[in-house]
């Protein structure tokens, strides 16, 4: 395959359209990582914050580039709508500023211009606090963000789902057509069998599936906290009063879509393994289901296809960053994960009867539930 040459918009196209478009001088600008969008942090002279009325007082913003072919100005709008609910809900959040669209190399880009939550991304983090702990909270946080959604309208999501993004989990199919990518035929043989055996599980059983809104690409590099003393502390709220969710700052919701919420449990499960723990699936998934199931149903078609999800997840991350992103050499965040992923495939693949066992003793012990598993 070959490597081709990065032609997104940089840093300099963000100042020159801030000040075009906005007439302010940015005095600091920093670009975040990111797959397939360009991402920056930019600060603006402060005399200038008062340009207009959706800046007022902020001089921090965040501005995503995203190609027109990805990303309408349609899907921003509706997330807009479930973006205030969410807010309404408690929840830290990304707010729409502003919007604007460029030109670049012969493709248009959304430009969006965000709030900044104040703070870094979790996975910065890890190696300062309790994992066990912080986990748990993930798990009770992501429970609560799902029991929000569940109660939204989808239709708020005024666009259909792409049948081709293979980041939906329940579009694994797509991945079986980018197997292509993966050299080592034992490795494809593994993958091609976990992806099989998932999409087989997945059609027997998806009508038990609860769906809704999902955020869609909720991992430790979207979750912004602080931190001190080894613990993660409250966002915006300093009275001592506050619960799991003023934790996080959760950002990047343009892959939310309807989807099954189990999908994108086993989806966090993959990164938070990724991160934290690569050699011990079990244990971080017991983790984050003793946080998520304190505040959250799964029911037994939903905990039966646990471990595929979590499986045929790690293959997203190895085959997409296989198939896709050989045109950003420059870009290592495209890469991370991907070789632990490999990695956790072939250590795992085989073992989801122990796996289970394992799962069934401690629903059993800890929730009083009576794993039967799917066939």
């Amino acid at each position: 395959m070959d490597v081709q040459k990065d032609i997104r918009p940089t840093a300099d196209d963000v100042i020159s359209l801030l000040k075009t478009n906005l007439d302010c001088t940015v005095s600091h600008v920093e670009e975040l990582k990111a797959y397939e969008d360009r991402n920056f942090y930019l600060k603006i002279v402060e005399s200038e914050q008062n340009q207009c009325d959706y800046i007022g007082n902020v001089t921090e913003f965040v501005v995503k580039m995203t190609n027109c072919e990805e990303m309408s100005e349609l899907k921003w709008k509706s997330l807009q709508k479930i973006l205030n609910c969410l807010l309404l809900n408690g929840f830290t959040c990304t707010k729409l500023l502003t919007s604007f669209k460029m030109e670049k190399n012969g493709k248009e880009y959304l430009v969006l211009l965000l709030n900044y939550i104040p703070g870094s991304p979790l996975m910065y983090h890890w190696s300062k606090l309790n994992k066990t702990t912080v986990i748990k909270q993930v798990g009770e946080m992501v429970a609560d963000l799902h029991n929000t959604l569940q109660t939204l309208d989808p239709s708020l999501l005024d666009v259909e789902m792409n049948k081709e993004d293979a980041w939906v989990l329940e579009n694994a199919r797509v991945m079986l057509g980018y197997l292509i990518a993966i050299k080592d035929e034992n490795e494809r043989e593994i993958i091609e069998s976990i992806i099989k055996q998932f999409i087989n599980l997945m059609e027997q059983n998806e009508e038990h599936f609860t769906r809704g809104l999902v955020h869609g690409d909720l991992h430790d590099m979207n979750l912004i906290v602080n931190w001190k003393d080894g613990q993660l502390q409250p966002h915006y709220n300093a009275s001592g009063n506050y619960t799991v969710k003023d934790l996080f700052g959760i950002i990047d919701f343009g892959d939310m879509c309807v989807s099954c919420y189990i999908y994108e449990v086993g989806q966090i499960i993959r990164d938070l393994m990724v991160s934290t723990c690569p050699d011990n699936c079990y244990s971080v998934a017991v983790t984050f289901l003793s946080g998520y199931l304190k505040c959250r149903k799964l029911n037994q078609h939903e905990l039966s296809i646990l471990f595929l999800s979590i499986m045929t997840a790690l293959c997203q991350y190895y085959v997409i960053s296989e198939y896709k992103f050989h045109g950003q050499s420059d870009n290592e965040y495209v890469k991370e994960g991907a070789k632990e992923a490999c990695q956790l495939i072939k250590a795992f693949h085989s073992m989801s009867d122990i796996f289970m066992s394992n799962l069934s003793k401690f629903l059993q012990s800890e929730f009083n539930i009576d794993l039967i598993q799917s066939t």
